[in-house]
């Protein structure tokens, strides 16, 4: 399967959420995200029938209140799920190409015992021998 450009992965992924990842090759992610927003409608309509359902006074937990506030809250995480899902797509689908081959990340020996992490990132291209000239051609 060829990848697809970042607006296609996006449509994809607000279609069904994880089939811009699927399409991007990275099936975990989408697994993830499809399994969360999923798990998180079911668990907003069970809530949701518990609370039509519910008639007895309980707790706070336990009372026609705490079941739509449940719902409410898998609702919230269900929408989220879903947006991040089409922007990771995206986003994805922008950086495929991006060479990511010049970062480096060591670990080192401290002397007082404790390990250091290291990150090196080229942050203006490649250094070269020669200072930059700023425009400029020759002795003025």
């Amino acid at each position: 399967m060829a990848h697809a450009s970042p607006a296609a992965a996006f449509r994809r992924s607000l279609l069904l959420p994880g089939w811009g990842q699927f399409t991007n090759h990275r099936p975990v992610k989408g697994l993830i995200y499809g399994g969360i927003v999923a798990a998180s409608v079911g668990m907003a309509v069970r809530n949701w029938h518990t609370a039509i359902g519910y008639d007895g006074p309980g707790s706070i937990f336990w009372s026609r209140r705490g079941w739509t506030d449940g719902r409410n809250n898998w609702l919230i995480l269900g929408g989220a799920a879903y947006i991040l899902a089409a922007v990771d797509a995206y986003v994805d689908a922008h950086l495929r190409t991006y060479d990511v081959s010049p970062v480096a990340l060591r670990l080192a020996p401290r002397p007082d015992g404790g390990v250091l992490l290291a990150a090196e990132l080229p942050l203006f291209g490649r250094r070269s021998s020669s200072p930059p000239s700023h425009g400029r051609r020759g002795p003025p």
